[in-house]
């Protein structure tokens, strides 16, 4: 992002065994967040009205693919089909298509990124991360890592089912605020 400005993405993936805690609390703060939705597999197309609370909210509902298959073990034509099917799933709620994709577990190589030309995506990765895939991470050592590389421009990662997320949420948020930094969507982060 613009580390001209002190702002900061919110991005959170996934929505296996999501904690609607997470999107309450973020209405409840006035926090507009970009998030990275699992198409299939259970997710965003088992449960619309999710997808659709979430775009209401004034979310960026962006897809996290239709599959979340470790892409790099694919060619970029299923890349690109698994792409735009989770896109599908997203724009048939919400009628938008953001141009952003987050590949499953960072992976990204040659395939990955012809794959996202091809579907007008730009791949989007993250400088900051709470850490909340792994059940040993307290709140307080999520809260400490994110705070302690928190700079203007990040794009912070957090996952909807997400070890202890929604606790290292409720101190992040006004401890952020207090330092002076606004959250913003993704869109708003890369605006020149």
């Amino acid at each position: 992002g613009n580390n001209s400005r002190k702002e900061v993405a919110l991005t959170i993936d996934d929505g296996w065994g999501r904690d609607d805690r997470i999107p309450d609390l973020l209405e409840r703060q006035g926090v507009r967040c970009t998030v990275f939705v699992i198409g299939g597999r259970g997710v965003g197309e088992a449960d619309p009205e999710w997808i659709w609370r979430m775009d209401r909210a004034g979310f960026e509902v962006c897809t996290h693919t239709y599959s979340h298959y470790k892409l790099t073990d694919h060619p970029a034509g299923w890349i690109a089909e698994d792409i735009r099917k989770g896109q599908d799933v997203i724009a048939a709620v919400t009628g938008k298509r953001y141009p952003y994709m987050r590949p499953p577990g960072g992976f990204v190589n040659e395939a990955v990124r012809e794959a996202a030309a091809q579907c007008g995506t730009y791949i989007v990765m993250w400088s900051n991360e709470f850490g909340d895939v792994s059940p040993e991470a307290t709140a307080e050592e999520q809260v400490t890592s994110v705070l302690s590389r928190l700079r203007n421009g990040d794009i912070i990662l957090c996952h909807f089912g997400g070890h202890l997320t929604y606790e290292a949420l409720q101190r992040l948020i006004p401890e952020i605020r207090s330092r002076g930094y606004r959250f913003v969507t993704l869109t708003e982060l890369l605006a020149p």
